[in-house]
């Protein structure tokens, strides 16, 4: 055990975390596949929007202490303090997590309504019980957020003292546990969406009960003050705290984003159509997933560049690591596009509804991979807030395209589940594209705009949205541009590219 807490070297580090990442979005993926079998549309839905929820929460509920305490660490343990630091910013952690906690506890015999319940008229008994549902749902979603806020308080501590190993193995195993305990109760008849919710918390709860001894004779092992001069230990708080802040409103703005559309499917039709969407998306978030492995991965190679060799040399590299990200990911939102009717029968016949918000959920996360991309950018030059903004705006245009698309009024009323699933996808879509936008904008002041053959590849990005054909043709018409020629990439590129994938194939 003493051999496993200790720093992993950045190989280590960078394969732990891509072996951990497809893991767990392999075991998410089978959770939430099995689950929709086992439980009924109606209350998978309310289960989607739960999930929903209580990441929206996760942010709120330590102001994102957490982000904070991962980038910070590693200066106190320059400094021989990080124990100190630990207590602290623990204590702070848990005292911002249980005032939030307490409050959405107090106020969720009217919040929890406003998020789980649907808008139809229904008789008088159903709609009591519904009522009820959603506000023991919300308790349970609030709860579930607190177990989860002190469980990344735990994992940011291990990310920032570079221990990759057991964040991955403390990944997989709490995934395990939430998968094994949410199938099981499942199967066993309880079909309830508040259970899966109980087993995420339960989860939790066991790895912070079983790590958190080890993490915290770890830390005392680390060495005594070094030759750097210490600060004061309130600036360096509040420094925590700006960073965090700005993370948390990040997080939450891209968190609301996503709950807006589902949760109008369920307040404005039903339960079991917000079921239908939160199943056809599981496909199309795959993207997402890797978008954000290989952001992590421009991130740390930008950032380097950026402090060992200067501007002149990281904008070069992030431009052409950007543009190697996007046509990888185009090409696998292509493969989804195509495997479309095979993906989508992993489902119970009902979900099949859902499939016509499939093409518009791809680009959505497709967009979002370019948003996440765009926002290194802005982070190489310490301007998280700008990053917050953008998201901030995605929100806004979010809001506005679920008035437009999908309000009901004269002329222009949603009359079919089909419709109303279609509008919610093009939303997002539009939410996380006005994102984009903003990115590309905030960047211009900071001489960091991508170039033109980068502008090529994120209008490409569009292309999954308007389906197959759209999707395969812009994909091939990249890729044949990658191959030859340098509208795309260059010569010298492409040997980067193919270098390695040759060297594999020998």
């Amino acid at each position: 055990m003493t051999t496993l807490f200790r720093p992993d070297s950045v190989a280590v580090s960078v394969s732990a975390n891509a072996a951990a990442q497809a893991a767990l979005r392999g075991v998410g993926l089978i959770r939430n596949v099995v689950l929709a079998w086992l439980i009924d549309p109606a209350q998978y839905g309310l289960f989607g929007i739960a999930m929903l929820v209580l990441n929206l929460l996760l942010p709120l509920c330590s102001l994102g202490l957490y982000e904070g305490i991962a980038r910070y660490t590693p200066v106190y343990e320059l400094d021989g303090t990080a124990s100190r630091f630990a207590r602290r910013v623990v204590l702070a952690s848990m005292a911002l997590a249980g005032a939030v906690t307490a409050a959405v506890l107090l106020g969720s015999g009217w919040i929890g309504p406003w998020a789980f319940s649907q808008v139809s008229a229904v008789a008088a008994a159903e709609a009591a019980a519904s009522q009820a549902e959603a506000v023991s749902l919300m308790r349970a979603s609030t709860l579930c957020a607190l177990t989860l806020a002190m469980y990344h308080v735990m994992v940011a501590f291990l990310r920032g003292l570079r221990m990759f190993r057991v964040i991955a193995l403390a990944e997989l195993a709490t995934a395990l546990v939430f998968t094994a305990s949410a199938i099981a109760a499942a199967g066993l008849g309880f079909g309830r969406a508040i259970v899966p919710i109980g087993c995420y918390a339960a989860a939790n709860v066991a790895s912070i009960v079983l790590l958190a001894p080890a993490l915290r004779r770890a830390m005392h092992r680390l060495p005594p003050p070094g030759t750097r001069a210490a600060r004061a230990p309130g600036p360096r708080l509040a420094a925590v705290l700006r960073f965090s802040l700005w993370s948390a409103g990040t997080a939450a703005a891209w968190n609301a984003m996503l709950f807006l559309p589902a949760w109008y499917l369920l307040r404005a039709v039903d339960r079991p159509t917000a079921g239908y969407f939160f199943g056809t998306r599981l496909i199309p978030h795959m993207v997402q997933y890797a978008g954000a492995l290989l952001v992590s991965v421009v991130y740390a190679h930008a950032t380097r560049a950026w402090e060992r060799d200067g501007r002149e040399a990281a904008v070069p590299l992030l431009d052409f690591l950007t543009r190697a990200s996007l046509i990888a990911l185009l090409v696998g939102t292509a493969l989804l596009s195509v495997a479309r009717p095979l993906l989508v029968r992993v489902f119970p016949d009902a979900y099949a509804a859902g499939v016509v918000a499939y093409d518009p959920l791809l680009a959505l996360f497709m967009l979002s991979a370019v948003a996440g991309l765009l926002s290194v950018r802005l982070n190489l030059v310490e301007r998280s807030s700008r990053v917050c903004i953008s998201w901030a705006i995605g929100f806004a245009a979010n809001l506005a395209a679920i008035y437009v698309l999908l309000e009901p009024r004269p002329g222009l009323s949603v009359v079919t589940a089909a419709q109303a699933l279609t509008g919610a996808a093009w939303a997002g879509v539009l939410g996380v594209a006005a994102a984009c936008a903003a990115m590309l904008v905030l960047v211009r002041p900071h001489r960091l705009s991508p170039d033109g053959r980068t502008w090529v590849l994120i209008l490409a990005a569009l292309a999954p949205a308007f389906g197959r054909v759209p999707a395969v043709t812009a994909t091939a018409i990249v890729v044949a541009l990658a191959l030859a020629g340098r509208v795309v990439i260059d010569p010298d590129e492409r040997k980067r590219i193919l270098g390695p994938l040759r060297a594999r194939w020998r």
